[in-house]
């Protein structure tokens, strides 16, 4: 999630609710789509909040839309066998947070 420059609020937001793996990500929403109109709401990042204008609301939104697509591209990739299925499927999507303690 980091390359993908989702904000750390955001990442904090899914920890807080459990989700802390790729397949996790991948779960969180039935489709990328949903997670860009459901998640500003949903992970508090929404116009107005927490310094979000709409532009960073609609940018933001876009990045998560990314993350949900890679992560459930991963797990259809792993579930089919894929060359990719011998990396670790439960990789963390907040070491940094959690080495640096702002989990």
């Amino acid at each position: 999630m980091d390359i993908k420059g989702l904000p750390y609020s955001v990442q904090s937001k899914l920890a807080e609710g459990g989700y802390v793996t790729i397949e996790d990500l991948g779960d969180r929403w039935d489709t990328p789509e949903k997670a860009r109109a459901e998640g500003p709401r949903a992970l508090d990042f929404e116009a107005g909040n927490h310094g979000f204008t709409s532009e960073s609301t609609a940018f933001t939104a876009m990045k998560l839309y990314q993350v949900v697509r890679g992560a459930q591209q991963m797990s259809r990739s792993q579930a089919t066998g894929s060359k990719r299925s011998a990396q670790p499927q439960y990789n963390l999507l907040f070491w940094k947070l959690r080495a640096t303690g702002n989990s």
